[in-house]
Parts: C-alpha cells; structure tokens; sequence
C-alpha cells in the first residue's frame, strides 16, 4: 500500500510542475492576450518574471517537465527512491523559493514548493514500505 501512495505522491509532486505554468498563466491573464485598453484597469497584466519574458519561463516549465518525467517516473518503481528524489526536491524548492519574490513568480512558485514536499512525502513513502517488509517474509 504504501508503494501506491508513494508513487502517486511522486506523480502529483511531478504534476505539480505543469500546475505551476499554469497558475502563472491564469495569474498573468494569459500574457495579456485578454487585454482590452479601456476596460476597467488601463494597467496591462504582468507579461514577465524578473524581466524575463512570459514565454521564456513556460518553455523552461515545459522543459523542466519533460526532463522531471524520466526520474519520477522511474523513482516510482525503485526500492530506495530518495536520494534522486532529494535533488528534484532541492532543485524545484530552491526555484520556487526564488521565484517567491515577484507577485507573477509567486504564481509560478508555489505549486513547485508544494510539488517538492510531495517528491520527499512519496520518496519516503515507497521506502518506508519497502524496508517493512523483510526479504523471504511474509507481507
């Protein structure tokens, strides 16, 4: 039981990365492409993250998925996942936490600290169920 919790913690730590763009997406009003001049605020939504473009962070959110798949996905079958799963953790908290600081980062920041604690939860997890059981043991 739990090798299900911990992979489906690592999967959701995982979907935690596209659920990042987009709230950064839904933040920013889709980069402006909602934007009407004269409506009830003439101030346009936010189009950047610390001057970099809109664009530019999505495709890295994008990429950072698709890199992110291969170790997740194979952290959910491994006896000991914790270790690689540390570093994932580590690298999208230490981006989350960075991006803390920007009212459009913080969108985009969130759900990667929250995606972290669920890499570390199902690392734990599938290990914590792997050690319970002794090898030639009865479940």
């Amino acid at each position: 039981m739990g090798r299900v919790v911990g992979a489906i913690a690592i999967f959701g730590g995982w979907l935690c990365i596209p659920l990042g763009a987009f709230a950064g997406l839904a933040y920013s009003s889709f980069f402006g492409l909602t934007f009407v001049p004269g409506a009830v605020s003439d101030a346009p939504p936010p189009s950047g993250v610390y001057g970099i473009g809109g664009t530019v962070v999505l495709i890295v959110f994008g990429g950072a998925a698709l890199l992110a798949a291969v170790p997740a996905g194979s952290a959910m079958f491994a006896r000991d996942p914790r270790r690689p799963l540390k570093f994932g953790a580590a690298a999208m908290a230490s981006v989350g936490v960075l991006l803390l600081g920007d009212p459009l980062g913080r969108a985009f920041g969130v759900p990667l600290i929250a995606g972290a604690a669920l890499f570390i939860f199902g690392g734990w997890v599938i290990n914590r169920g792997a050690t319970a059981i002794e090898p030639g043991g009865e479940p």
